[in-house]
């Protein structure tokens, strides 16, 4: 469906003298960045391409398909926003733009991408997210500035390993939601990463390998088919943010006390009965879902964690858990118990 923002279909007309209003202004501004998303535009109004020292430009949320070769004049353009549109494979003409660092597609109907992207070697950010890409290109391991690549949503369907040469350098990758069924070892050189999204696949074990992310501060596995977690999950020192929602997991192993940086954990929707003695070790922790298990209680370990957020609906309570009174005061703190099962 067509995004019109606030125009109607026979407001168009309406949509592009906008467009062009600020086309001039910026002209007349000598400005270096553009924003025309939110119109309505179906096609881009030539002009634009005559404003040759851009350096920002965004064309979000409109119900663009194609962009004339004509956006190559914008040479000297760094971040090119054109996500929420209706492109069905990245224009052409961008793959000329070797100055950009930051490119955001995400939200259209992306099927493939030009073999050329790899052109494109000041990149630094690359969201394809929420597109209908079933494989990443060979070129793209000409990223070689590439520190974040987001393609979750797409129908990748396996590990693409057309990124592996890229790994050592990313700081953030998103493989969420591409129904991927293994993940090989070789995402151990995913060594300074910060961030690291593998949810909504089809994961049914996470290798030994993911222990060796040392940098890693941010972890979503949310959403697959995983029974147990990796003892080397526990060397994750860094994590901050840790969500296993949504899997089928029965336990958590004791290792998960080391994650003494822990500042927000999900095990929401798994097969938990008990929560291991060693939470009680992570200081830090403030937001904690155990909703949609079958806890029947809590470790009295807990009354050391200064929670500001705990979330138990769902569960085999027999009535409010008497930990839940010997927790510490916070500053403001939500508890949600949900009615036993």
């Amino acid at each position: 469906m067509r995004y019109f923002g606030p125009w109607t279909l026979s407001g168009m007309d309406a949509a592009n003298a906008e467009a062009r209003r600020r086309i001039d202004d910026a002209r007349a501004r000598r400005a270096t960045d553009l924003d025309c998303s939110i119109l309505g535009l179906t096609k881009v109004p030539e002009s634009l391409f005559d404003l040759t020292e851009l350096r920002s430009l965004n064309l979000s949320s409109n119900s663009l398909d194609s962009l004339p070769e004509a956006v190559a004049k914008l040479r000297h353009l760094e971040n090119l926003n054109i996500s929420r549109n209706e492109f069905t494979s990245l224009p052409e003409g961008v793959v000329a733009l070797v100055q950009l660092q930051t490119l955001y597609a995400g939200d259209n109907q992306i099927q493939r991408l030009h073999g050329g992207v790899g052109s494109l070697n000041a990149l630094r950010v690359l969201d394809l997210t929420r597109n209908q890409l079933s494989a990443l290109p060979a070129g793209v391991d000409g990223l070689t500035e590439l520190t974040r690549l987001y393609v979750g949503g797409n129908r990748l369907g396996s590990w693409p390993a057309s990124i592996e040469s890229l790994l050592p350098r990313l700081e953030g990758l998103d493989l969420g939601d591409n129904g991927i069924g293994t993940i090989p070892g070789e995402i151990a050189l995913l060594g300074h990463a910060d961030t690291l999204r593998l949810s909504g696949n089809q994961l049914t074990e996470l290798p030994a390998q993911i222990g060796q992310l040392n940098r890693l501060q941010v972890l979503y596995v949310a959403g697959n088919r995983l029974r147990t977690l990796p003892d080397e999950l526990w060397q994750l020192v860094e994590l901050r943010v840790l969500d296993v929602a949504e899997n089928r997991l029965a336990r958590l192993p004791i290792g998960l006390g080391r994650l003494r940086q822990l500042q927000s954990l999900s095990v929401a929707g798994n097969l938990l009965t008990s929560l291991p003695p060693e939470i009680g070790e992570l200081g830090q922790l403030e937001s904690l879902d155990g909703s949609r298990n079958r806890l029947r209680s809590l470790p009295t370990e807990m009354a050391t964690i200064r929670l500001r957020k705990l979330d138990l609906i769902g569960n085999d309570f027999p009535g409010v858990p008497e930990e839940v009174f010997d927790l510490p005061p916070a500053r403001t703190i939500e508890f949600i118990l949900g009615h036993q099962r």
